[in-house]
């Protein structure tokens, strides 16, 4: 019975001790420094034409540092425009949004009716006088709307979804 314990973790434990040393090499080569090709003799560019190496100079800033500065912002800087439907009373209605995003700041809102009977036409336009206070100036991933803006329920869960769905696809 000791041998066949032995059989089973010998082959583990090599393993395991071969994975050690295949990330410490990673590491190891990761952390190492890079020198700068050589093109000519004695590190001089190859020919008088070429342009001399520009100096790097460092952000200081650690990799930690940097990957918060991507995480923190919810969406790329812009302006995005889609189509949107949503079931009214009425029907079906139709209307475009645009915002424009910068540093996750939202710049502007506007929301245009494009197939809507004339009381829905009525909601979004008085829906897009109203939501510019309320979202311009604010972050996009901290908005917080009520449930109805301007007497539009409908328009306003519209566009909700919208701005979820630009976070979640951008």
């Amino acid at each position: 019975m000791q041998s066949l314990k032995t059989s089973f973790w010998a082959p583990m434990l090599v393993a395991g001790l071969l994975l050690i040393a295949v990330l410490l090499a990673g590491c190891a080569q990761a952390s190492a420094p890079q020198e700068p090709a050589q093109s000519g003799a004695l590190g001089a560019p190859a020919s008088p034409s070429a342009p001399a190496p520009e100096l790097v100079m460092s952000d200081n800033k650690t990799g930690y540092d940097k990957t918060q500065a991507v995480i923190v912002n919810a969406i790329a800087d812009g302006t995005y425009m889609e189509p949107v439907s949503y079931v009214s009373p009425g029907g079906i209605d139709e209307l475009v949004i645009s915002l424009a995003v910068k540093d996750d700041i939202i710049t502007s809102v506007a929301l245009e009716a494009i197939t809507a009977n004339n009381i829905s036409s009525n909601y979004v336009a008085n829906y897009n006088k109203n939501i510019q206070p309320l979202v311009i100036g604010k972050k996009i991933n901290e908005l917080n709307l009520p449930a109805n803006v301007a007497g539009s329920s409908l328009t306003n869960a519209a566009f909700k979804q919208y701005v979820e769905g630009l976070i979640e696809k951008y």
